[in-house]
């Protein structure tokens, strides 16, 4: 933070049991100082990760589990098609709190405010799986939109 850099954050491995998506984002909150802006947030975790929901885009990013280690196949799915993401999540309880995390974040975290983001101020935060490629994507999408360009210097 002395730097006044934006720091970005993404929570990793919910491929793996995981602890609760609301309380790491408390952690990062107090352990930081830094309040968060959410960006990506899991449907489910463990066994029954079932992808990210994309609250920049409200749309979510279903993923096909493959071979541990190589690139699952994703399907994005607008909001508008409600329907749909329930089909293809295939678990009540998982929707109903897809449905209940979506409503939190709208209405309880803060938005990206480009501003303190800049400054270290904020982070934006991303959840997903690396090894399995769950969640990767959207997030370097927003660091190449949203990180800081190099300054030019004299040649």
């Amino acid at each position: 933070r002395r730097s006044n850099l934006p720091v970005f954050t993404f929570v990793n491995k919910l491929d793996r049991p995981a602890m609760s998506p609301w309380e790491v984002l408390d952690e990062i909150s107090a352990e930081f100082n830094l309040e968060t802006a959410v960006r990506t947030f899991p449907i489910g975790d463990g066994e029954r990760f079932r992808g990210v929901y994309d609250a920049a885009k409200d749309e979510v990013w279903l993923y096909t589990r493959t071979e541990r280690g190589k690139k699952a196949s994703v399907e994005r799915i607008s909001w508008e098609d409600r329907d749909e993401i329930s089909e293809k999540i295939g678990d009540e309880e998982l929707d109903a709190q897809l449905e209940e995390d979506r409503e939190m974040i709208r209405e309880l975290t803060p938005p990206l405010d480009d501003e303190k983001l800049k400054k270290g101020e904020m982070t934006s935060v991303y959840f997903g799986s690396a090894m399995g490629d769950q969640g990767v994507e959207p997030f370097l999408d927003e660091f190449i939109d949203l990180g800081s360009r190099p300054a030019s210097r004299p040649l």
